[in-house]
């Protein structure tokens, strides 16, 4: 959910043009506050939410007993006849059928773009003047007012330019904050944002040296210790790679699989080898099984440099968005100098003459065409990372036979070729 509202906000903020804005509502205690009879109401209008009706009964339709703890023991307790029950499997669902319809209230009749995440609500405008607009509806709205977080709701002009006086005195004046250029929301970055999404990745890729190390604690056994290298660590950049262009993160994605690469050393006591002779090109060759996954015989820590690029794709193609143009790290960007997996993707075009759609030129292609083939590529993406897991035979072939040999003890690089 937060990766499609992510695409769909940045999506929004690069084709609406010079004058857009951005408001991002947050609203202070949302879910203890949300009104358990609007909650029902709204559960029962929709039929296809039949299934759940009962259990949303049973669990608010009456006041719920809650425990006063004070170190450890009961103190007493309290009747709570609104908001959601804490760790209640349905709370997010029905709390968001209680928000949509004052959402769509402060929205309506108003050229925008929503998305939302629970009570994370992010509108693009098309115009500032309607950001002003939103910021006064769910400030003073009829039907409920919204207790709105101060420091958590604000208004971003996505660009580095001076806003507009009426914006910055808009914002004054219902004392909220005002950003330009970019901002961080739904654990990335949004706006005019190069520069800070580097910042960002950065400080995630930092964020996770802690765990590394904890991984390489004497104390911790091998073979737990690798469990929690491919499970845990090896995965935690992946919400990363798929709402960032890879070609704006290079760095530290490659930052990233050197840290995994050298934890993986330290936990087995192994040391960095320099190709000088067959033994060692031997050696060398059996790091290659990190990257190869457990059901080739591989150790599964798959580099995040090596689908990065179709993670994003398969991502921003998931949200319905037009692909080719936001995948360039900048507008000035031109098609001659797209990623290697764009440029493969156009070499290949003449591939899909035969389903009768028609080769797409090198440098002016048609968008939509190019989507629905990248569409296709989902097709060879991981389960894990939103694909469908068809795992093409050519991408694994190389290091599939090259882990089978080593394996089988062949030092020969010979063998590895034709013939």
């Amino acid at each position: 959910g937060a990766e499609l509202a992510h695409h769909t906000i940045q999506s929004s903020i690069e084709t609406f043009g010079p004058n857009s804005a951005v408001v991002i509502l947050d609203e202070k205690d949302a879910f203890p506050n949300a009104d358990r009879r609007i909650m029902l109401e709204e559960c029962f209008r929709h039929e296809a939410l039949q299934p759940m009706w009962g259990t949303a009964a049973f669990a608010y339709r009456n006041s719920t007993t809650m425990a006063m703890m004070r170190n450890g023991s009961t103190r007493g307790t309290i009747n709570c006849t609104s908001g959601t029950i804490i760790g209640d499997s349905l709370g997010s669902a029905l709390y968001c059928l209680y928000a949509q319809p004052t959402i769509n209230q402060i929205n309506k009749g108003l050229d925008v773009q929503q998305a939302s995440v629970c009570d994370d609500s992010t509108t693009v405008c098309r115009n500032w003047q309607d950001a002003i607009t939103i910021l006064e509806r769910a400030i003073i709205h009829p039907n409920k007012k919204l207790n709105m977080h101060p420091n958590k709701t604000f208004i971003l002009w996505p660009r580095r330019s001076q806003p507009p006086p009426q914006l910055i005195d808009a914002c004054k004046a219902h004392g909220v904050g005002l950003k330009v250029g970019h901002a961080k929301i739904l654990g990335g970055v949004i706006g005019e944002y190069n520069e800070a999404v580097l910042q960002h990745v950065n400080a995630v890729v930092d964020s996770y040296e802690p765990l590394l190390q904890a991984i390489t604690h004497p104390q911790m056994p091998k073979q737990v210790a690798f469990r929690l290298l491919r499970v845990s660590a090896n995965t935690r950049l992946n919400y990363q790679l798929r709402i960032h262009p890879p070609a704006l993160i290079e760095t530290q994605i490659r930052r990233f699989d050197t840290e995994i690469q050298q934890t993986f050393q330290r936990i087995h006591n192994m040391t960095e080898h320099h190709i000088h002779n067959e033994d060692e090109l031997t050696d060398f060759i059996k790091q290659c099984e990190l990257d190869l996954s457990i059901r080739l015989g591989g150790l599964g820590l798959r580099k995040a440099i090596h689908y990065a690029e179709p993670a994003y794709l398969a991502a921003s193609v998931s949200a319905g968005q037009p692909i080719p143009g936001r995948y360039r790290t900048s507008p000035q960007q031109n098609h001659n100098t797209l990623p290697p997996f764009l440029q493969h993707l156009h070499n290949c075009w003449d591939s899909l003459v035969h389903r009768g759609i028609p080769r797409a030129d090198v440098i002016h292609f048609d968008e939509d065409e190019l989507t629905d083939f990248i569409k296709q590529c989902e097709l060879d993406l991981s389960i894990r990372l939103g694909g469908l897991g068809l795992r093409k035979g050519i991408h694994y072939a190389e290091p599939a036979y090259l882990a089978a040999s080593v394996s089988a003890g062949q030092k020969n690089p010979g063998r590895y070729r034709t013939c």
